[in-house]
This record gives structure tokens, sequence and C-alpha cells, in this order.
């Protein structure tokens, strides 16, 4: 039996507890017990999630031994608890100690504060991905993975991806098929195609709207069916085609034909959620001369292509 104890934070996000937890009680349930589950914190005081609920936890982390597998759970505490120095070092004891160490979510804030993912690849919620790629430069944030294995560090992105995790960790230590009947007692995939860039909104394109390029980027989502090369955009501003391109680069840090496919990558995701449209018809009216080549542009954005996007969508209601 594998002992798989959750750190609660104050602030901690309750779907990133219940979630892997119904995975794991779920495979238990097939496997014959195979795992003891628990909760603890700083202390055993209640512990309150960002939305009200409050847990008394099992143990503190004085009271416990080092798991098997040691969860930190994501919320916004998550990302401001403040450990004493005895409690840091008591987080980091366990978490060397254990076999495994995964974050759900912004818990990789709490495994990153502890210096345990330096020098390691992490996911996160794609809202936190920069912050945490900023206060932990020796992380190497992965911006658009589901979930990430790297040696006994495990980690997901935002709130419904643990379940993702907590699913791979099943199929690792029970096999395929007792993950799968989970997956089916809980009526979730398996495993899900593409990255967390489909459920971002706005994550690709995050513009503010100063500088001398904010009017034309306007103008560009206004008019994202029309012409938008650099001889058509430069000319718009009065600028010659090189450059127009290389202030643009230097302002907005990518290329403006970056720019403008992700832009309309963007609007077409809004499209594609309705389900009566079709496929031919949102490449048109996002500016693409084909639905072959707005096929082939979707799926290097987004990672899946635009047909099982609008489909995903659609079954989810």
């Amino acid at each position: 039996m594998k002992r798989i104890s959750f750190f609660l934070p104050d602030g901690y996000q309750a779907l990133d507890l219940s979630g892997p937890m119904a995975v794991f009680s779920s495979a238990s349930d097939r496997s014959r017990d195979a795992y003891e589950l628990e909760t603890f914190g700083l202390s055993e005081r209640p512990i309150k999630s960002n939305a009200g609920l409050r847990i008394i936890p099992d143990l503190s982390i004085q009271s416990m031994e080092p798991p098997h597998t040691l969860v930190f759970v994501g919320g916004p505490g998550a990302r401001k608890l403040n450990p004493s120095a005895t409690e840091r070092q008591r987080l980091l004891d366990l978490a060397n100690s254990s076999q495994r160490v995964v974050s759900i979510c912004t818990g990789a804030f709490l495994a990153a504060e502890l210096g345990l993912l330096d020098g390691q690849a992490v996911t996160t919620h794609w809202r936190h991905q920069e912050e945490l790629q900023e206060r932990y430069p020796r992380t190497f944030v992965q911006p658009d993975r589901l979930y990430t294995a790297n040696g006994k560090c495990w980690s997901s992105a935002g709130v419904t991806a643990g379940i993702d995790l907590a699913l791979a960790l099943v199929s690792e230590d029970l096999g395929e098929a007792v993950a799968a009947g989970v997956a089916r007692q809980l009526v979730v995939y398996l495993h899900r195609e593409g990255g967390q860039n489909q459920y971002a909104e706005g994550l690709r394109v995050q513009l503010g709207t100063s500088g001398m390029f904010s009017e034309l980027i306007d103008w560009i989502r206004t008019n994202l069916s029309a012409d938008l090369s650099i001889s058509v955009l430069s000319a718009r501003l009065g600028m010659s085609e090189r450059n127009f391109q290389r202030q643009f680069k230097k302002e907005l840090g990518v290329p403006a034909t970056t720019l403008v496919e992700q832009l309309r990558i963007e609007h077409a995701e809004q499209l594609l959620i309705n389900p009566s449209t079709s496929i031919s018809s949102v490449s048109a009216a996002v500016g693409f001369n084909s639905p072959d080549s707005f096929r082939r542009a979707f799926e290097r954005v987004i990672g899946i292509s635009p047909s099982f996007y609008q489909r995903r969508f659609r079954e989810n209601g």
C-alpha cells in the first residue's frame, strides 16, 4: 500500500485536493486498497480553502512520517505561504524522504520555494507560468503541458489537470487497465489530447493598450479576414517593411506575422465553440487561404485539430 499525503496551505483550491483524491480512492476500490490517503498542514487546526471549505487535517508536519508520495496542493495560498525556518526544513525533509513529490497547479510554488524543482522541468496553471519562472529562475517551466514527470518530481497544470496527473500515476503504479477503469468511473478522459493552451484565455497574446503599435493591433483585431501581410501593416504606419519588422519585434517581443497568426487562432477558438459553425467558414473568417492552412496553424498553436477542439467543447456542453 502506498501512502499519499496531501499538504494543504491556507487558501488551497478544493478541486486540487478532491480531484486527485477521487482518482486514488477509486483506484484503491479496484485494486485491493492500493493507496492510503491523508492530509496534513503546518498544524492540526482547520484549514480553509479559497472557496470557504474547511478541512481538519489528519496530521501536522511534526507528527507525520515520510509518505510514499508527497503532494503539494495548489491554490492562492500556495503562492503566498511563508513557512518558518523550522517548518521549511521539516517540509524539505519529508519531500526528500518521499519516493515521489507531486505538485498540483500552483502547488509548484511550494515545491519550488523549497528548492525541489531547481534544474527541473515543471508545469503549473497557465495564468501563473510567468510568475513561477520569474520567482524561481532555476526551474524550467513547460508552457503547454497538462502535467510533467521529471524523475521523482511530478507537476500538473491547473485544477482538473490534477486528475490527469493522478491517472498517470495510477497507470504507472497499477497499470493502464486500472487507470482506464478509474477514468470511466469518473467520466473523464484517460489521456486528454493537447495541452492547456486549448483552455487558456488570451494566453498567447497578452497585449496592453499603450505603445506605438497599439492602434494597429486594435485594427488587426477587427480585420482578421483582411490582408495582414507585412507590406500592408507597415504601410498603415508609413514605415518601411524592414524598419517595421525590427521595431515591432523590439516592442512586442514577437514578429508581426506571429502575432497576427496568434490573434487569428484566438478568434477562431471563440468561433469554434459554436457547434454549428463549419471549419471552412471559421478559416475564412480569420483570414486563412484554405481550411488546410488553417488546420496546420491551429494544430501548431493549440496542439490539437480544429475539429477535435470543436468536438471537445461540444461534448463539454
